[in-house]
């Protein structure tokens, strides 16, 4: 019989205070496109709805299927606010943590970083569901 290897687990890599910036800058650069990704597909078909509203040839099925289509873009804002500010907290947090670290400061994503927090009122701020229709 052949001799049973074993390996040893490993030990979990702790990451970088860098690489931790990184992630998590990445994580937040992604959820502001996807916020203003339903944003803008939100306006689109509202636009969309009104103009099938105002056209008296359109059926009154697709003019309803189209009214779902918008209050399902609606509902996906309100979930990818939430993902956003949970990423805006946790960069902050670690920030406040190791921010004053030369090597998180010398990392290529500090600048970005450091953005989207000053600007974390806009990017987080009210979603925009329940404006026009």
């Amino acid at each position: 019989a052949a001799p049973l290897v074993t390996t040893m687990p490993r030990a979990p890599t702790a990451q970088s205070d860098a690489k931790q910036l990184a992630v998590k800058t990445s994580v937040v650069k992604r959820l502001v496109k996807e916020v203003g990704h339903y944003r803008a597909e939100t306006q689109a078909n509202v636009d969309r709805v009104a103009a099938m509203r105002a056209d008296p040839t359109k059926d009154s099925y697709d003019v309803k299927k189209a009214d779902e289509v918008l209050e399902e873009t609606r509902m996906m804002i309100p979930d990818a606010q939430r993902r956003l500010v949970e990423a805006l907290d946790e960069l902050e947090l670690l920030l406040d943590t190791v921010g004053e670290k030369p090597d998180v400061r010398a990392a290529e994503c500090y600048p970005a970083a450091i953005e989207y927090l000053a600007d974390r009122a806009r990017l987080a701020g009210p979603d925009d569901a329940g404006n026009a229709a």
